[in-house]
């Protein structure tokens, strides 16, 4: 059977013969795309897509990984991913996002509650203020790493953190809901697959 799909978009020169391909859509343009390119391994690679243009509503970050899946031949191995915050969405919006991720066995959804500077943050502490705002989010974790702006921030302190931020972010996560009460996050579900 003929496709017009490109072939899986692997580096060649790193990739093993059994590599998965995990491929992000992410709300923010620059914080996520800084991280999750911290992950280094010959056994997975990652393509983070992030927002462009302010096109980040949840509905636009899921479309933009509609689109990727449509392009690329992904194998039964390779995952998708939306990673949103919590913040300033609707739980309508939200609820529709994570529904559709929950149906297709190969996607995650990795929500943080209010913003993704939470999951940053536990990778220093589980002492997050539950009253917790985006606005303030920022300006707690740069506390708490010494310096921080979304577009240039160095992840070398927070990769030997990683275990103790799923540790952390996985205690806070027990009621069970749709998404994580607030401070919470599940980004360390797609964590522990990039570590896998």
């Amino acid at each position: 059977m003929l496709t017009s799909r490109k072939p899986r978009p692997l580096v060649r020169k790193i990739a093993q013969r059994d590599t998965r391909l995990i491929v992000i859509a992410t709300e923010g343009e620059h914080t996520e795309k800084i991280y999750f390119n911290s992950f280094r391994s010959r056994r997975v690679q990652i393509v983070t897509l992030p927002t462009i243009d302010g096109h980040s509503a949840p509905a636009a970050v899921a479309d933009r990984l509609a689109l990727y899946a449509e392009e690329y031949q992904l194998s039964s191995d390779d995952e998708l991913w939306i990673v949103v915050d919590r913040d300033r969405w609707s739980e309508k919006d939200l609820s529709e996002i994570g529904e559709n991720c929950y149906k297709d066995v190969r996607k995650g959804f990795a929500l943080s509650n209010p913003c993704f500077e939470v999951w940053l943050s536990f990778h220093y502490t589980d002492q997050i203020p539950e009253d917790l705002k985006s606005k303030d989010a920022e300006k707690f974790f740069r506390k708490l790493h010494g310096s921080f702006q979304k577009s240039n921030y160095d992840t070398s302190k927070l990769m030997p953190r990683v275990q103790d931020a799923i540790k952390r972010a996985r205690a806070t996560d027990t009621e069970g809901g749709r998404w994580p009460s607030p401070p919470g996050s599940r980004v360390y579900l797609l964590v522990e697959s990039l570590l896998r």
